[in-house]
């Protein structure tokens, strides 16, 4: 029987996964929420929130087969809004970005390891406020919620990190030290708003050496009476359509949503 061989055979797919955890939990705005490095090893790093709302980062070992974690910070809210994105440089130095979620005010958490391929040491946790409150000084809110941070190669490992920020839109701010020191917060994509504070959600994928890839919403999908998808893609300073019609420079952000696909 064709239905009972494909039962049999999903079973048996099954079987071969391995839980890195049975005790967290993550969402799908927050990312890379996993990333793999060879270097002296082959391992996939990754991470979640638990039920005491503690921040844990861990990896698996494609040779050895062996999983371990390690607690980064303690206690800072039970939500799955708020899991890690991970960041690796050359050497194997993994830089960790956490928030809390939607809390006006709170900062955005950063961690660095000082030793490469290894989550057993850790340099002090940094408090980042970089929503650019001097900017825009009559905003509502100041949040830091779901970190997306890129580096890319083409212009010297720069790192562009994404995050909902002011007045809940997609924000983001660049460091050319590896995350020493950050841009002010400027806000990237800005919908049609009436009365209410409109609030995008969005994902984030690059290559890695020149291109940042971009999709938004209007806003919250139950919140929104229309929801559209919008897209653009970043490069060498300035922004595009998928035509590759140049919208924008990264001088005169934010993007407007009737700029773009």
């Amino acid at each position: 029987n064709t239905t009972e061989q494909k039962s049999v055979e999903k079973t048996e797919l099954y079987k071969n996964y391995q839980s890195i955890t049975f005790n967290g939990i993550w969402c799908w705005f927050s990312d890379p929420r996993a990333v793999y490095f060879e270097g002296k090893h082959k391992r996939t790093y990754t991470g979640w929130v638990d039920n005491y709302g503690d921040i844990h980062i861990a990896y698996f070992d494609h040779v050895t087969k062996s999983i371990r974690s390690k607690v980064v910070y303690d206690n800072l809210e039970i939500d799955d809004h708020n899991n890690p994105s991970i960041l690796i440089d050359k050497k194997g130095h993994l830089i960790v970005f956490f928030n809390a979620h939607s809390q006006d005010g709170k900062p955005l958490y950063m961690i660095k390891s000082r030793v490469p391929e290894t989550i057993d040491n850790w340099k002090p946790v940094k408090e980042l406020f970089l929503n650019d409150t001097n900017y825009y000084k009559n905003a509502e809110l100041l949040n830091h919620t779901y970190t997306n941070p890129i580096r890319l190669s083409a212009e010297n490992g720069k790192i562009f990190l994404f995050w909902r920020g002011i007045n809940n839109k997609p924000t983001y701010a660049t460091s050319l030290d590896n995350g020493d020191t950050w841009s002010p917060g400027r806000i990237l994509f800005m919908p049609n708003e009436d009365t209410t504070i409109r609030v995008p959600y969005t994902k984030v994928y690059s290559d890695g050496v020149s291109k940042i890839h971009f999709t938004f919403t209007d806003g919250h999908p139950t919140k929104a009476a229309s929801n559209a998808l919008y897209y653009m893609y970043y490069e060498a300073g300035s922004f595009y359509k998928a035509n590759g019609e140049k919208v924008k420079t990264i001088e005169q952000l934010p993007i407007n949503q009737e700029e773009i696909d």
